[in-house]
């Protein structure tokens, strides 16, 4: 008796060129933009340099901010700084690296722990580098840092956690997330807004903490612009790496290394309160600079 093949079995993936075309042309792109961003980071700074071009635009725009300020206005951008800030970033990031570990998904806490960890090397280096001193102690709300101004660290650090941020979210709610973590008919109907609420809570986030620094004067607008530049082509490395070596699915089998729903769900419970915390201890260390003074006209408003 002859038995009949599988109609899908050993069937040529038609595809396949394509898509390794397709792959080339991304992977050309990816490098093309990491290109521009780190090239307008050094233009930025090498233009702010005393007396360049951009050195005297950042004078321009600290008294646009002094004129723009108001108590309301600087409680509001002092709170999202503390955002970026050591501790608070330091809370919420190892509780997330945590977080996904018990999710079973390991390879994004590598991810996370290790783009976020020597991004900040990164960071610190290119200040020390560049040598570009603060703002005045004057124009200050809160204390000045000890470290040189460019690039505005806060301004790099949000973008890369975003930027991992909105990464996982876009790979969760695709076909895998339909597949395996979720039900079939809310992913299909919600994936997309997900998608997109993911994105603006992102952006916003980066544009709120890139704005807070120059208007509580402890940054010139161009150290956030060159944050960015800088973060932008640290981002397109880690994700260029981490889809290459495929961290984000990694382990296949999540369910195996994964903790209970109960012990998960109770696990992150923790971890938030751990990150309220860092981000009490960054008011607590990062205060605003004369706060009664500050607040006096809101308060007899």
């Amino acid at each position: 008796m002859k038995l009949k093949p599988d109609p899908g079995k050993y069937q040529p993936v038609g595809n396949a060129p394509a898509d390794r075309g397709w792959r080339t042309v991304w992977i050309w792109l990816a490098a093309l933009a990491a290109a521009l961003f780190l090239a307008g980071f050094v233009v930025i700074a090498r233009e702010t340099q005393p007396g360049g071009p951009l050195s005297g635009l950042d004078g321009r725009l600290v008294e646009s901010i002094l004129a723009f300020r108001s108590p309301l206005r600087s409680r509001v951008f002092w709170g999202a700084t503390l955002l970026g800030n050591t501790p608070f970033i330091s809370a919420y990031l190892s509780a997330g690296v945590v977080a996904l570990a018990a999710w079973g998904r390991w390879g994004a806490g590598v991810m996370v722990a290790v783009g976020t960890g020597l991004g900040q090397v990164v960071s610190a280096v290119a200040k020390t580098v560049v040598g570009r001193p603060r703002p005045p102690a004057s124009l200050a709300l809160i204390a000045g840092p000890s470290s040189d101004s460019l690039p505005s660290g806060h301004a790099f650090t949000t973008l890369v956690v975003a930027g991992i941020f909105v990464f996982l979210l876009w790979k969760w709610t695709g076909k895998e997330w339909r597949r395996k973590e979720c039900a079939p008919g809310f992913a299909a109907r919600y994936g997309r807004w997900v998608r997109i609420g993911g994105i603006v809570v992102a952006t916003a986030g980066v544009v709120v903490v890139g704005v807070s620094r120059p208007y509580l004067g402890v940054h010139w607008a161009s150290d956030v612009a060159a944050g960015w530049c800088l973060a932008a082509v640290w981002l397109i490395v880690v994700l260029g790496i981490s889809h290459r070596f495929g961290w984000v699915s990694w382990p296949a089998n999540a369910s195996r290394f994964r903790l209970g729903i109960r012990l998960r769900f109770a696990l992150l419970a923790v971890l938030v309160a751990i990150s309220f915390v860092g981000l009490f201890l960054a008011a607590r260390g990062d205060p605003l600079v004369s706060a009664v003074s500050v607040y006096a006209p809101l308060m007899s408003g």
